[in-house]
């Protein structure tokens, strides 16, 4: 949906700050998802395989903490850089709950292991 967006920004007129927080905003909608793509890849391209072992990306490795089991923690997809802070507040776990006691929606982990809808019901909620 950002591309329609943008070039819908592009023919509207729009005052020229609102107009460059819109397409930056879009734009780095439409990057995070190609560098979460790359973190999925096994040979990314040579630049992003570079850009990874840095830490500006994140790895596939790292980012397949995020697939796995308890499935509470390693969100973040472009760097990683926010996971050690927000896994320590259980802030996606908190994010969960908050989302499902307002409209019920289950996040699929819970699906996969019943234990944690407990515990997370449980601790917060």
């Amino acid at each position: 949906p950002a591309l329609p967006q943008l070039a819908l920004l592009a023919l509207a007129p729009v005052p020229p700050v609102q107009g460059l927080f819109y397409t930056t905003f879009l734009v780095s909608v439409i990057l995070a998802q190609e560098f979460h793509k790359w973190s999925h890849m096994i040979r990314p391209p040579p630049v992003v395989q570079a850009l990874q072992e840095t830490g500006l990306l994140i790895s596939r490795k790292a980012h397949g903490a995020h697939h796995s089991s308890p499935f509470e923690g390693d969100y973040c997809i472009l760097s990683g850089i926010c996971n050690g802070t927000l896994d320590h507040f259980e802030f996606f776990r908190r994010l969960e709950v908050f989302f499902y006691l307002r409209n019920g929606a289950e996040p699929k982990c819970w699906h996969l292991n019943p234990d944690i809808k407990y515990q997370a019901l449980q601790k917060y909620s």
